[in-house]
């Protein structure tokens, strides 16, 4: 009867986590960022988040709301939850909210939101400000009318670097005019640098434009059409024009009268009891500003001291994993995945670590094991303080994105648990994991 007694207060007090029946066992962390907060929903050890991003009212930064409406922040550490992303197809909303994690970004248009200012020129148009209902809810869309097939709509002579890459992006509403084409232009060299394409795909609802480019040698000076008529007369609308060193674009940075720069987020949590060394998985759902083949080092999760990196590492569609990078680079594993996503794409990722069997790493993409498993050098590394989600602890090679959850496990997880983890919502209910 004693024994009874004390296994069924033993099972009273374990430690209690909303999610689905059937989630595996042995999780030491678990995040899910849905919740509108950033602590940890599981924890064997401290369940106390730390978030990180310096704004003001001059430095604000931007989301999608549960409305797909886009708005503004301006609230230091302050976490912003999104819902969804707009491109060529207009607004998608994602299957659950989120946490973004993006790193610092400069915006060079310095009157994003309208075109009647000096720094924006036109041939053959005319425009009526503040016509219709933008993206961010606010009436302060413009209206551009045009006349003939040399009409044009640039933001002349933005600053930029010679042989870098930058992405302009753009939203755009159909009014009767359908088929524009975005175009680059080199001012030092007096060449295009692209015309891009005819866009049909305007239509009479926000899409958003993006398009990358290289700028060439001794370019210094550009301008960046965001309208080039491509032969007939019409109106269109347009707002939050942004210019950014960048290879793909991210969230909007909102300028008024000059240049503006969204500052870099960190999300950490302490090591202590919610990592193990030897024996470990990992499962996080996120939806990344770029597509699989950008050519940029960022993180998904990293630690400090020894560090155990996850992340997305160059344009061969790869994902890398380190073990333990400090003790031993020779553990680096980089083609754990290799698949194609579309920037904003929703995927799981995950990773199961050993030091002992075959293979010491395996990795897996949307629940089913993809790219090279290895048997290699493996140390357990001494953990430090603190892990960090979506950067490395200097912040130098972030995620672009928004992270959906994350979990650890102190064991390897197997194939089945693997596919669990990716092809269920991890929902609200009471569970013993």
């Amino acid at each position: 009867m004693l024994k009874t007694l004390s296994l069924i207060i033993a099972l009273l007090l374990m430690p209690t986590v909303s999610f689905a029946d059937g989630f595996p066992y042995g999780a030491t962390f678990v995040k899910l960022f849905n919740k509108g907060t950033i602590d940890a929903d599981r924890s064997t050890g401290s369940a106390t988040a730390t978030f990180a991003a310096s704004r003001d009212a001059t430095h604000p930064a931007t989301y999608i709301d549960v409305d797909g409406v886009m708005q503004k922040t301006t609230t230091a550490n302050a976490p912003r939850y999104n819902y969804g992303y707009y491109d060529t197809s207009g607004y998608t909303a994602f299957a659950t909210s989120g946490v973004m994690v993006e790193s610092a970004s400069t915006n060079l248009i310095t009157y994003s939101m309208g075109l009647d200012d000096g720094d924006w020129t036109s041939a053959n148009s005319s425009v009526v400000a503040n016509d219709i209902v933008s993206p961010d809810g606010t009436v302060n869309a413009d209206k551009i009318t045009t006349t003939d097939a040399d009409t044009h709509r640039f933001y002349q002579d933005p600053t930029v670097v010679a042989e870098t890459t930058y992405t302009f992006s753009f939203f755009v509403k159909a009014g009767t005019q359908t088929a524009w084409k975005y175009a680059i232009y080199d001012v030092d060299n007096s060449d295009w640098i692209t015309e891009g394409t005819a866009y049909t795909a305007y239509t009479t609802k926000w899409v958003r434009i993006t398009h990358s480019f290289t700028t060439p040698v001794g370019c210094t000076s550009i301008n960046a059409y965001a309208l080039r008529n491509s032969g007939s007369a019409g109106t269109t609308y347009i707002w939050g024009a942004q210019l950014e060193a960048s290879p793909f674009a991210t969230s909007f940075i909102p300028t008024t009268t000059a240049s503006l720069t969204r500052n870099a987020e960190t999300l950490k949590y302490p090591i202590a009891s919610n990592r193990t060394a030897a024996v470990e998985s990992c499962v996080v759902k996120v939806a990344p500003e770029y597509t699989h083949d950008t050519a940029n080092s960022k993180y998904i999760t990293a630690a400090d001291t020894k560090r155990r990196i996850f992340l997305f590492r160059d344009a061969a569609n790869d994902v890398w994993m380190y073990p333990n990078l400090t003790d031993s680079s020779d553990s680096k594993v980089d083609d754990i995945i290799n698949a194609s996503w579309a920037a904003n794409a929703e995927i799981t990722l995950g990773y199961a670590i050993q030091s002992t069997g075959n293979p010491n790493v395996a990795g897996f993409y949307n629940g089913v094991a993809d790219g090279t498993n290895a048997d290699t050098d493996f140390t357990a590394p001494a953990w430090g303080t603190y892990f960090w989600v979506g950067t490395d602890k200097d912040g130098a090679s972030q995620l672009n994105g928004t992270i959906f959850s994350i979990a650890f496990w102190s064991r390897v997880l197997t194939a089945d648990e693997m596919l669990w983890a990716h092809s269920n919502r991890w929902y609200d209910r009471k569970r013993v994991i």
